[in-house]
């Protein structure tokens, strides 16, 4: 019965950081997009100051991102950021399109039932 309970305790404690891990990446998600998505209708300078703010944030959840999902994909990310900081060209399609980038990330680790079919 002992090890009934031991393993049963590593599952919920697995089960636990895992669904931690998901609402993680999906508040961290949300709100970069948020911000992204706000600095599409602002002002040039209020926008830049947004964006600036969503990649501020980025920056800081990266490292704990990195260890939940694929390198690629944040690397990706940051490099639209970049690109989006220095060729200010078309900047509310780009936002648009970072965003939705940005909220695809997290709907990518969101597990379905069909997955488990």
């Amino acid at each position: 019965m002992k090890h009934f309970w031991i393993g049963f305790t590593v599952l919920t404690v697995l089960l636990a950081l895992s669904i931690g891990a998901l609402v993680f990446m999906d508040t961290t998600t949300d709100q970069v997009a948020a911000l992204l998505e706000a600095a599409r209708d602002l002002e040039p300078e209020a926008a830049m100051e947004r964006v600036e703010k969503a990649r501020a944030l980025w920056d800081r959840r990266y490292g704990l991102m990195a260890a939940l999902t694929d390198h690629e994909d944040l690397d990706e990310i940051r490099q639209v950021f970049a690109e989006l900081e220095t060729a200010p060209e078309d900047f509310t399609t780009r936002c648009s399109a970072l965003a939705s980038r940005v909220r695809g990330l997290a709907q990518s680790e969101m597990p379905h039932y069909y997955n488990f079919l």
